[in-house]
């Protein structure tokens, strides 16, 4: 029996493999993506060491250039030599294969890291033929290789999501168990079409206490039909014409679960199954091998001393420079704020910070003094807006104060959105565990299309911040913020 571990927004599934035509057929489609995946990534190396070969030999560089013996023509052999290493490194850190993070975020750090390897070495080269290839030259390559790579998979991230959506060559999916796992699985498969598994309904067990449809996803606005019970399954499998099933039933004992198996082995159907953990459990765990024995290993949300000092630091040094650099930005704003209405430049407001320490949050006012504090939030057309204040919460420029409390360590640039006392009090166990981290101006779900809904609706966004949190996916989610500020979003 072969194992394979399929990830999707930080959750494992594992199937058991069949070696069947339809998986063939879905191998082949993968390693078409993992080819494209391969040529954009070429290119943007290749075009990134042409276009800083274009502007080194222009005239801005004309004083520096006649110290070296400068040919343009080495140059950009050397930036295919790099695209090539950039693949291999690529393909060391995993980007080929096949698998999905909540908003691709994981892939875009593992992106950073490999792009620093190839830097590294390109640096490296240039110490040793400096004479032919200038460091500057260099450098203006590295940072165009960035975006040209970052853009260049979003671009085919983009080109998949919409023919897969459309449903051409996705491949229809059936869940079994609609409980609370077989719906967050269900969720996932929809927000990453790029997988090519579309899922078109369930089957259950206990089908005379669910309805017709099953709700699912933020405020259960999606839905999907329940097709039947389980004794019905390959019925309903054939008649639906999918040959994939996705079991995730956590309650399941292993007779039935290996009965079930061998029903879909011998009927050409692969089988997925979600680890039988509990479902809220999940991202606890990890799934690594010993040979061909699938161990499983408790993960932890803890992070290091170093990466504590280290994240405190990228804090400071950041907040510090936005701060001077958005100063005159403040300084305008309060002088508005002053001149259209009476009361404070700064709105207070308690919230509930690391380890469910309470802390006051800063922002620029933008309702009239007498409105609720602790209010449900408003809708951009609330009477107790005021027309800056309208901008401001557009803009967003009304959370700049909060770079105070960054410095002042309540918060972070990067974490769970702090919510108010009176929600946090009605948090479950789960919601409960984004108290574990520092809150922060901004995260993974302000980055969302969910960001719209209430934060505790959407807890995997920060349940997964908190079990992946590094330096570089901060630097992944402050990119994002600011794409999204700038698209006006």
């Amino acid at each position: 029996m072969e194992y394979t571990i399929s990830e999707c927004n930080g959750r494992q599934f594992v199937y058991e493999e069949v070696r069947s035509a339809p998986l063939s057929g879905l191998r082949w489609r993968l390693q078409l993506t993992s080819l494209a995946f391969l040529a954009f990534d070429f290119s943007a190396v290749a075009i990134s060491y042409l276009l800083a070969s274009i502007i080194y030999s222009s005239s801005i560089f004309a004083s520096i250039r006649h110290r070296i013996v400068w040919d343009s023509t080495y140059f950009v052999q050397l930036g295919f030599g790099m695209a090539i290493l950039l693949l291999f490194f690529f393909g060391m850190l995993g980007l080929y294969r096949r698998g999905a993070s909540i908003l691709n975020v994981q892939e875009d750090v593992l992106i950073l890291k490999g792009l620093a390897l190839n830097s590294m070495a390109a640096l490296t080269i240039s110490f040793l033929v400096q004479d032919h290839f200038p460091r500057i030259a260099l450098i203006l390559a590295m940072i165009l290789a960035v975006p040209l790579v970052m853009i260049g998979r979003g671009f085919f991230r983009r080109l998949c999501s919409w023919f897969l959506s459309a449903g051409v060559g996705s491949r229809p999916v059936v869940i079994y168990g609609a409980g609370d796992t077989g719906r967050q699985l269900a969720d996932r498969l929809l927000r990453n079409p790029q997988l090519g598994l579309m899922p078109i309904g369930f089957i259950d067990d206990n089908i005379s206490k669910l309805g017709d449809w099953v709700a699912f996803g933020p405020a259960g606005r999606r839905k999907l039909p329940l097709f039947g019970g389980g004794e019905e399954m390959l019925e309903t499998m054939q008649e639906k014409n999918s040959l994939h099933l996705f079991i995730a039933m956590p309650k399941m004992n292993s007779e039935r679960l290996h009965e079930i198996q061998i029903t879909c082995a011998a009927a050409g159907i692969t089988s997925y199954y979600v680890p039988l953990f509990l479902a809220g459990s999940l991202r606890r765990f990890s799934l690594s091998f010993v040979g061909d024995i699938p161990l499983v290993s408790e993960r932890t949300a803890e992070q290091s001393f170093p990466s504590l000092i280290s994240k405190r630091l990228f804090d400071i040094v950041i907040s510090t420079f936005l701060l001077l650099t958005t100063s005159w930005v403040m300084l305008l704003v309060a002088i508005a704020i002053k001149w259209k209405s009476k009361g404070p430049v700064i709105f207070r407001q308690q919230r509930i910070g690391h380890n469910g320490k309470p802390f006051s949050i800063y922002k620029f006012r933008t309702m009239d003094v007498g409105a609720p504090a602790y209010a449900a939030k408003p809708t951009p057309g609330s009477s107790n807006i005021t027309g800056l204040g309208r901008f401001l919460r557009k803009t967003s420029i009304d959370e700049l104060p909060q770079l105070l409390n960054v410095l002042k360590g309540e918060m972070s640039l990067v974490g769970p959105r702090p919510d108010m006392p009176q929600v946090v009090a009605e948090y479950n166990p789960v919601q409960r565990e984004r108290l574990m981290a520092i809150p922060g101006m901004t995260g993974l779900w302000q980055v969302s299309r969910d960001r719209s809904s209430p934060i505790h609706e959407n807890i995997d966004y920060d349940l997964f911040y908190l079990y992946n949190r590094s330096i570089l996916l901060d630097i992944v989610i402050l990119a994002r913020t600011a794409f999204c500020f700038f698209n006006g979003h």
